[in-house]
């Protein structure tokens, strides 16, 4: 890429310094300190100082040629094209130079740029003709939120300023530096992630719970079978939140890898209970009615649980607690393919997952 200026012999300054870098006046060596009217200030020139002392020396390997990166328009809306130019002089036709495109905060390339490689940069390369050359590439109207979480979880818009740098080679590993060797430019975060928030309940320890709790009351010797149903609180949540306009489908989903906790006062009778007619087992899926409402806005599950009570139950009070969890699922119809859920990462963005505890009591009485 650089011209490497008299690697050996002898230097002259006005038949070998004044052509090579323009000067066609009466050439004084104080005017070639780099970053002047004359001498590029880039990597390949590092040897040649700004100031003070100088000496011919200074000058073997040096390049003539320079590098200016501009950018087209900045800020630039998410959707919007950006083009960047390169203005070189002394630069052959033909010659490819390398430029890695990176970001701050939670820019990714492959997220953010039409056409960019890699995670964490994008790399485009210059071809130059007639001292010029451009690069043009589109800016991903990601709907994904860029400036992080306010105190509440609520995303927020954020700004991202992003680099575009020149290297020597593609190592990548020496960039061409000087004050024109990279340009910043910005783009206007306009999009905003989906994201569901809970109407109820209320999160409490840490941990968002609805709750029933029913007692059913029958004397020593009853003659048949006892269900206690519970009915617990509205399990709501909002999904309208920047959402998409295509619509979504709502599902709910027990988390399986937790299962369901039963529990059972005193815990003697455990056997007896949790295993008594149709009631499944701990292990075995999971009861009760979970009624889910579609409204888009605020959907909601309502929760129904059944617990049995087998006859012949001696005096005394039993106490049967049963906890699951479980979230809601929302799939965006189309569009970008959004899921509000388990999934995390990339476009798909976690709901919190609730528990459903219910506690049944069945008081046998010795009568009179």
């Amino acid at each position: 890429m650089a011209k490497n200026f008299k690697p050996s012999g002898d230097i002259r300054l006005k038949s070998d310094m004044a052509p090579f870098f323009g000067d066609d006046g009466n050439a004084s060596l104080t005017e070639f300190y780099r970053g002047g009217t004359l001498v590029p200030n880039n990597v390949f020139n590092n040897g040649i100082p700004t100031s003070g002392e100088i000496s011919m020396t200074d000058f073997r390997g040096a390049t003539n040629e320079s590098y200016a990166l501009t950018v087209d328009a900045t800020p630039v809306n998410e959707g919007g094209d950006v083009v960047i130019t390169l203005t070189t002089t002394n630069v052959p036709n033909g010659t490819e130079i390398h430029s890695r495109t990176v970001g701050t905060g939670n820019f990714v390339p492959e997220d953010d740029i039409v056409g960019g490689v890699g995670t964490t940069h994008a790399d485009f390369i210059f071809e130059v003709n007639n001292n010029t050359a451009s690069v043009e590439f589109t800016v991903k109207n990601d709907f994904v939120s860029d400036g992080g979480l306010d105190s509440n979880g609520i995303p927020q818009a954020g700004n991202e300023t992003i680099t575009t740098t020149l290297y020597t080679n593609n190592s990548y590993n020496t960039p061409i530096g000087g004050p024109t060797g990279d340009v910043s430019w910005q783009i206007i975060d306009t999009s905003l992630s989906w994201y569901a928030t809970f109407t109820s309940p209320t999160i409490s320890g840490g941990i968002y719970t609805v709750t029933g709790s029913n007692t059913i009351t029958e004397d020593v010797g009853y003659s048949s079978s006892q269900t206690s149903t519970a009915s617990m609180s509205r399990f709501q949540m909002n999904c309208n939140h920047n959402a998409p306009p295509t619509g979504w489908s709502i599902a709910l989903d027990m988390d399986d890898t937790y299962g369901r906790v039963a529990t059972v006062s005193p815990s003697s009778a455990y056997n007896t209970i949790m295993n008594f007619g149709n009631n499944t087992t701990v292990t075995n899926g999971h009861t009760g009615t979970f009624d889910i409402s579609d409204d888009n806005t605020s959907p909601f599950v309502d929760v129904n649980r059944p617990i049995y009570f087998p006859t012949g139950l001696s005096e005394g009070t039993y106490e049967v607690t049963i906890s699951e969890r479980g979230r809601l699922i929302f799939t965006e119809d189309g569009g970008q393919n959004r899921v509000l859920g388990a999934t995390g990462g990339g476009m798909n963005f976690q709901t919190p997952l609730c528990h459903f505890d219910t506690t049944h009591i069945f008081q046998v009485l010795g009568g009179a």
